[in-house]
Order: C-alpha cells, then sequence, then structure tokens
C-alpha cells in the first residue's frame, strides 16, 4: 500500500503526518497507537509497534 501524504505545520512549527481514516482502518490502526517510521528510498515506511503510548 502506498500514498503521498503532504506533512502539515501546527502552531509550534512541529510537523504532522496526517493518516486518512481508510488507511487506519484497512491496517487496523487505533487512535494513540505507537509508530515507528524509516527512510527507504525516497518514500518512509511507517509501522505500528506492538504497545501502545499512555493517554
Amino acid at each position: 500500500m502506498s500514498y503521498y501524504i503532504e506533512l502539515e505545520e501546527d502552531s509550534n512549527g512541529d510537523l504532522i503526518m496526517p493518516i486518512p481514516e481508510e488507511v487506519l482502518e484497512t491496517l487496523g490502526w487505533e487512535i494513540n497507537d505507537l509508530l515507528t517510521w524509516d527512510l527507504k528510498g525516497d518514500g518512509i515506511v511507517v509501522q505500528r509497534l506492538n504497545s501502545k503510548l499512555e493517554e
């Protein structure tokens, strides 16, 4: 699965990668899932880790 997503900037200047709802549903990801990312060629690979972030 490949998507091109434009990063957004918040009021602090931090970059945010909005993940489309259909991607979350397809991958079984939920809010507060802990994600990891790696550079691969000209892109980024994002994967879910097993644990969730504490709220």
